[in-house]
């Protein structure tokens, strides 16, 4: 044996010595029994037996126990809970989903009272089919990526979509919804098409929701409702085509403020919007909706026209 051949070959010898001691191990599919508690950094809830590493994919789909990540910060590359499993990321932990296909799928409930954030994944950041809650305390941020829901996507906490390649959120099927409570906020910007978009369900805002810097529109309402309760803010701005895009006859109720500015087309088209006594609607651009007012309901900057 030649003396290049023989060193190469040490060379390899090294270097497996060297990851099984470092622990190194090629990414894999981790899933959840939870046999022994809901303490993700417990080597028993999970099969293979191993806590799951930066490199590997999770999927928690029942057992015993629901997971629940109480501590510390945690990247993987992507989170699958399936029906029957239970996810919460407590208040105080951090998680961070990077380098897999689809960040985070939900098809039971999945609750963020933590930090979750969504990076590099090559196919979509988030697809929800059960109930999504984000807590007081929670957040979450896509980046670059996309979020798309056939349920309820409840936001007490923050919602920060930035950079979509497609829509930002996008609401699908009869019970689709985006709620962004009392004291939740949402925001979504830059998308390369349209910063929301809906084909069914429902949008209610009692919070804060902005809508940015979308290249194709603000929002887009092919179907569905949306309400702006009395402690809603709606503004949708700096959008390159329409502001506010509807069907018609989709219902838009607004209790609160609606607020739409900068719009490279009209700032609103289509819909039927309805402005209940004590709302306000600001608008700058031009308008072909259906438009009434309530008693007490205000135009910005003058009073109400009905």
């Amino acid at each position: 044996m030649s003396s290049s051949r023989l060193a190469y070959l040490c060379f390899i010898a090294l270097l497996l010595i060297t990851l099984l001691s470092t622990g190194v191990r090629a990414q894999t599919t981790v899933a959840w029994p939870g046999n022994v508690s809901s303490d993700w950094f417990e080597a028993g809830n999970w099969n293979p037996g191993v806590i799951p590493s930066t490199t590997d994919t999770v999927c928690i789909s029942g057992g015993a126990n629901p997971a629940i990540l109480g501590s510390d910060v945690v990247t993987i590359t992507s989170l699958t809970v399936e029906e029957a499993g239970a996810f919460t990321l407590a208040e105080g932990a951090s998680l961070t989903l990077t380098e897999g296909k689809t960040g985070l799928v939900v098809t039971t409930e999945a609750t963020v009272n933590g930090t979750l954030l969504i990076k590099n994944q090559s196919l979509a950041g988030a697809t929800i089919s059960d109930k999504l809650t984000i807590g007081a305390n929670g957040s979450l941020t896509l980046d670059s990526l996309s979020l798309t829901a056939s349920d309820s996507v409840i936001v007490a906490g923050s919602v920060v979509v930035t950079g979509s390649r497609s829509a930002g959120v996008f609401l699908e099927g009869i019970n689709a919804a985006l709620l962004v409570e009392a004291e939740g906020f949402c925001l979504l910007n830059g998308s390369s098409d349209t910063g929301l978009s809906v084909s069914s369900g429902e949008v209610s805002v009692a919070g804060a929701m902005t809508v940015l810097n979308g290249i194709s529109q603000g929002i887009f309402l092919g179907g569905g409702t949306m309400t702006i309760t009395e402690t809603g803010t709606l503004q949708v701005t700096d959008n390159q085509g329409v502001g506010l895009q509807a069907n018609n006859n989709i219902p838009i109720d607004n209790y609160g403020l609606l607020a739409i500015s900068g719009s490279g087309g009209r700032a609103i088209n289509g819909g039927d919007i309805d402005n209940q006594t004590g709302s306000t609607l600001r608008v700058e651009g031009t308008i072909a909706s259906d438009i009434s007012y309530a008693s007490g309901a205000r135009f910005a900057p003058g009073n109400s026209p009905g």
